[in-house]
């Protein structure tokens, strides 16, 4: 079976990721400061504190989504279809089932635990 990923669905698992890293964000501040508008997902995680809450499989997952970054993630850019075309069916598996775990950590084992929370950066 060939590769089912397109252009739409490689923006929404990226953006899928983008969004639950920077609701953190927004919860901690009420709204995006600029020096969280980016997309460098990783980079977003690390300065807010959340990297060090994400288990490893999470981790991996955020480096991984980050290669799908605004510069290359639009269909007919051809850094964008090289990622799209070299990433297999089982790995886009992996990614989407690997999103739907980080919008659920980040709901309940971060915004939702005070503990968790408070430790994030300011």
């Amino acid at each position: 079976m060939g590769n089912s990923m397109n252009a739409v669905g490689a923006g929404a698992v990226f953006n899928a990721a983008e969004l639950a890293i920077k609701a953190v964000i927004v919860e901690k501040h009420g709204a995006i400061p600029r020096k969280y508008q980016n997309h460098q997902l990783r980079r977003l995680a690390q300065q807010t504190g959340l990297w060090a809450e994400l288990p490893g499989e999470l981790q991996t997952y955020v480096t991984e989504i980050s290669n799908f970054h605004p510069e290359v993630r639009y269909a007919g850019e051809p850094a964008h279809e090289r990622l799209v075309t070299a990433t297999t069916t089982e790995q886009w598996e992996r990614l989407l089932a690997r999103s739907g775990k980080l919008l659920d950590f980040v709901e309940r084992k971060v915004i939702e635990d005070p503990a968790v929370f408070s430790r994030l950066n300011p």
